[in-house]
């Protein structure tokens, strides 16, 4: 269907080139098909074709981010923001490319103007309390919080915030997520447990918040379903070290909860290759060669 669509936009372009909106269309099905120079491409003819369209701009600024251009991502959703300042998603995308730059106040600036908007935008409330709880991170030098005293008003600042994003939607699957995060970090692992399965059967798609769940509750000394939730890990690794060229923003949890125990060879080797010989992004949104210093105990067999 994706395909009858995307010729039936190029069959539209061919007899009207002008048309905005199947240079929209056609790149929104070439997105769906990770098509993304050439959707990139016809994004930008729809804006070049009418400028005052802020759902291209939005579109586009979703590849530049996907592809890590953060400085591109970020101009191109606060122009769409000046078009339609009332689209709430806007507002949550602009603001996870700011996290992403590590921008934090800026990040917390968009949160704070959108919920002036959308007063119960849940989402919103979850996204500045964890980037609260980022930029706190930065400040004391990525310690882990939870274990001084002086922690504990940013703590009591990100709960209220997410206690207000799940009253309001207490189907917020990111929002149970991201307290989860939270309870984990400042090592309330039974909570952790809680809202990651929560947000495990809200969002069952998520490789994040499923190995978050997972090596928390070992945390817990909770193996309950021990060797199905990890042949679900397997299933996910080997899922993104198929994906070519390799996701900017990939997954890390799967390796991470691979950890625990050992793999065949010629997957070690993959996962290898996929994360840790490649680019990625830092902290602060350029590129760096990046390393990921494994334990001894993962030492890479012979096959």
């Amino acid at each position: 269907k994706n395909q009858e669509a995307a010729d039936a936009y190029r069959k539209a372009l061919q007899i009207d080139p002008t048309r905005h909106e199947a240079h929209h269309n056609l790149a929104g099905c070439l997105q769906d098909v990770g098509q993304h120079d050439a959707s990139e491409l016809h994004y930008r003819e729809a804006i070049k074709i009418n400028p005052n369209f802020a759902q291209s701009y939005a579109a586009l600024g979703s590849i530049l981010y996907s592809q890590g251009r953060l400085g591109e991502a970020e101009r191109v959703y606060r122009h769409s923001i000046q078009l339609d300042p009332l689209d709430q998603q806007q507002h949550l995308d602009l603001g996870q490319v700011l996290h992403s730059s590590a921008k934090y106040a800026e990040e917390q600036a968009v949160y704070k103007s959108a919920l002036v908007i959308h007063r119960n935008l849940a989402l919103a409330y979850s996204y500045l309390a964890t980037s609260i709880l980022s930029d706190y991170q930065r400040l004391i030098g990525y310690r882990s919080y939870g274990k001084v005293p002086e922690d504990q008003d940013f703590l009591d600042r990100a709960h209220a915030l997410y206690n207000t994003s799940l009253e309001i939607d207490p189907k917020c699957g990111l929002c149970h997520g991201q307290l989860g995060d939270m309870m984990k970090d400042s090592h309330r692992i039974n909570l952790a447990v809680h809202h990651y399965s929560l947000s495990s059967s809200l969002l069952p798609h998520v490789p994040t918040i499923f190995c978050n769940l997972v090596y928390t509750k070992m945390f817990a000394c909770d193996w309950s379903d021990y060797e199905n939730s990890f042949e679900r890990i397997l299933k996910m690794v080997a899922g993104e070290v198929a994906l070519s060229p390799p996701p900017q923003y990939h997954c890390v949890q799967p390796l991470q909860g691979n950890l625990y125990r050992p793999l065949q060879a010629p997957l070690m080797r993959k996962l290898t290759e996929t994360y840790v010989k490649r680019l990625i992004l830092s902290n602060f949104g350029t590129e760096q060669p990046q390393t990921i210093p494994l334990p001894l105990a993962l030492s890479l067999p012979a096959e």
